[in-house]
């Protein structure tokens, strides 16, 4: 039997506010549908989510879109690595 590792990786989800090149309001049910699809079709052994997961507006809302996006994945059925930069 072979052995081997299957992963998926995930960045720029650019979730919140619309920009011209960023469809932000569209990112949160693209990014269950995503996880969905990974978990069914892909069965990875984990996911690794990059960053750049918003649109920046306001501090409270950033945290809160990060909140969410990392709720959708720790939701997930296999384990996920998330890499977050914060600034301060």
């Amino acid at each position: 039997m072979e052995n081997k590792i299957t992963f998926l990786i995930i960045s720029d989800i650019h979730a919140e506010k619309n920009f011209k090149t960023l469809p932000g309001n569209e990112a949160f049910k693209l990014l269950d549908l995503f996880i969905l699809k990974a978990e069914d079709f892909f069965k990875p052994d984990f996911i690794v989510d990059l960053g750049d997961n918003i649109n920046p507006l306001s501090e409270s809302e950033d945290f809160n879109t990060l909140s969410t996006i990392t709720g959708k994945f720790l939701n997930s059925n296999c384990p996920v690595f998330l890499f977050k930069v914060i600034m301060i």
